[in-house]
């Protein structure tokens, strides 16, 4: 069942702990200097920290951390690595993709 809560809850997880990785890391290599950075940072740690009663919907978690998000696109540097961590930094676009499909 690939349209399922599970599934898609699991897409969430994976596609956040990149997010948060990603920002976090940043984080420890520039500092302040990025105004992004510091608007990213306490929501990469928060999610870290998210217990179980905004887990039971993924997209409460999705909600909780909109703001890494935001940051995380809007730090990706355009090197060569630009397009996989597009791609993995964004993957519930998928979920958005199959729940408007017609089924």
């Amino acid at each position: 069942d690939f349209d399922g809560r599970y599934t898609f809850g699991l897409v969430a997880a994976i596609r956040l702990v990149f997010q948060s990785y990603f920002v976090l890391r940043r984080a420890s290599t520039e500092g302040d200097a990025v105004p992004w950075v510091r608007v990213g940072l306490p929501f990469a740690v928060l999610f870290w920290f998210l217990g179980d009663h905004v887990w039971h919907g993924y997209w409460a978690v999705a909600r909780a951390c909109l703001p890494l998000t935001f940051a995380f696109n809007l730090l990706l540097p355009a090197d060569r690595h630009f397009w996989w961590r597009l791609a993995l930094g964004n993957l519930f676009l998928v979920h958005g993709i199959v729940r408007f499909l017609p089924g």
